[in-house]
């Protein structure tokens, strides 16, 4: 059985992000210093303690990795999302 890096990769990502959501008090807010709106077609580096929210159902976000610069990279295909920054995106600044 052949294993594609997506396959692992992609469940991968959305448990990380999906680790930040839920049951934060309005501190985890205060922490997170940019929201950005996902732009169609855009690509978006992404960092570890950013969270992505789907704005509605119809949402596709295409994500990939380059595994020799550990550069994650998220792109809204359809629908409408939302990024919330982090503490290592405000230091990667």
């Amino acid at each position: 059985m052949k294993l594609n890096s997506k396959n692992i990769f992609i469940p991968a990502v959305t448990a990380l992000f999906l680790s930040a959501c839920g049951g934060g008090s309005e501190s985890s807010f205060k922490n997170a210093q940019t929201i950005q709106d996902l732009e169609l077609d855009i690509p978006v580096r992404v960092y570890e303690g950013d969270t992505l929210t789907k704005n509605d159902e119809n949402t596709t976000i295409n994500v990939s990795h380059e595994i020799e610069n550990d550069i994650k990279i998220v792109t809204l295909l359809s629908g409408s999302a939302t990024l919330l920054r982090g503490e290592l995106y405000e230091l990667a600044q």
